[in-house]
């Protein structure tokens, strides 16, 4: 016969969200060291991966400023097998709405291109991108 203590699943419950806590933590704090000290290194959540050229790149996006129709937005792109980045500081979202209330969107760099959706930025600025970070060799860290 074996005793079962109602509370051994709650301390291992708790056990286990404080190891939890701990292991993201530290991984959040990996990843601003390396962005802070410009460490290459892969970024665990991201708004899209494309394929270019036999390359994987993982976008991110951040929202920098917005007025009324316009946002200022940060596109971010990595090279998965280098850990290598670049960033677009002021990709330009902007909304037009025409006389029968149809909204156009557009997204703008200045003197490197404009796409219509958020998927054709992010492959326009991986390719874009690609070719400067096809210079930096090794892996990440």
């Amino acid at each position: 016969m074996s005793i079962h203590h109602p509370t051994s699943t709650l301390v291992d419950t708790r056990a286990q969200q404080a190891a939890r806590f701990a292991f993201n933590a530290a991984l959040a704090s990996a990843h601003s060291h390396a962005r802070l000290h410009h460490i290459p290194f892969n970024p665990v959540n991201v708004d899209a991966v494309i394929a270019f050229e036999g390359e994987n790149y993982a976008v991110e996006i951040k929202g920098v400023g917005q007025t009324s129709k316009t946002e200022t937005l940060a596109f971010t792109v990595t090279r998965r097998s280098t850990g290598f980045a670049f960033t677009f500081d002021a990709v330009i979202r902007s909304e037009r709405r025409n006389k029968t209330g149809n909204v156009k969107v557009r997204y703008n760099l200045t003197g490197k291109g404009s796409w219509t959706t958020r998927d054709e930025a992010s492959a326009g600025l991986v390719g874009l991108a690609a070719g400067w970070l096809a210079q930096f060799k090794g892996t990440a860290a």
